[in-house]
């Protein structure tokens, strides 16, 4: 992959998350691609980290010292019956795009996630879309629903797709699900 020789994949750490926030301001601030209307804190964001840190990875690209792209999971729904099913996220640095460091952070929290137990993963994508449309189908996830006019942001209404990825077979037995840090190494 063109321009990802120098690039660490690794668990995000508390002192990342400055460099988090400045790179999801850029998309909260110019696009429709995050529905957020005001910037986000690295604090605020170190605190969502830390309410599920044993069980929902946050993964960063890293290049000479810098956070350049993240991917996530977290809650997708709250009742225990979705417990085994994440909603995840990811975001490039806006002038590191074209480098599939998407791609290569998105893999890595994918392994993560099948390693640690859970068995299928959410996105949600504003559309148009047609980068993100393009990355998740390259990763085998499936489209799941399209909610039409689900946000209002810079004066429009947007649609959001979902898409699905299934971790397991469909009669894989849900079991304990282990922390990203216990299976990083594993992998």
């Amino acid at each position: 992959m063109p321009g990802m020789s120098a690039v660490l994949l690794r668990l995000a750490v508390a002192s990342d998350f400055d460099a988090i926030a400045a790179l999801t301001n850029h998309y909260i601030r110019t696009t429709t691609i995050h529905f957020g209307t005001q910037d986000v804190t690295g604090g605020e964001l170190q605190q969502l980290w830390r309410q599920h840190e044993d069980l929902y990875p946050w993964i960063v690209a890293e290049r000479r010292s810098e956070v350049v792209a993240y991917a996530k999971a977290g809650v997708w729904r709250a009742r225990a019956a979705y417990s085994w099913t994440p909603e995840t996220g990811v975001y490039v640095r806006h002038d590191c795009l074209g480098q599939r460091l998407g791609l290569a952070v998105y893999e890595r929290l994918i392994a993560v996630c099948r390693a640690q137990g859970f068995h299928s993963l959410m996105a949600g994508a504003t559309m148009p879309n047609d980068a993100s449309d393009r990355l998740h189908r390259e990763l085998g996830f499936e489209p799941a629903g399209l909610v039409r006019q689900a946000g209002f942001k810079f004066g429009a209404w947007c649609d959001v797709a979902f898409y699905q990825l299934r971790l397991a077979a469909r009669d894989a037995l849900p079991g304990s699900l282990r922390s990203p840090r216990q299976v990083w190494d594993e992998l």
